[in-house]
């Protein structure tokens, strides 16, 4: 089970990136937490086609 503090904790980080900088977002790990975090802010995660 995911931990929701760790998903607002990266859904924070994710929209402080987000609001200063066009940005990449790099992971080299299967990460459900980074992705609900994405979804969370509106961004879609689920289609390889938004991945690139």
């Amino acid at each position: 089970m995911l931990c929701p503090k760790n998903r607002v904790r990266y859904a924070t980080l994710l929209d402080e990136i987000r609001r200063r900088t066009k940005s990449i977002l790099v992971t080299f790990n299967y990460d459900r937490l980074i992705e609900r975090a994405l979804e969370d802010l509106g961004i879609p995660t689920g289609f390889m086609s938004n991945y690139i």
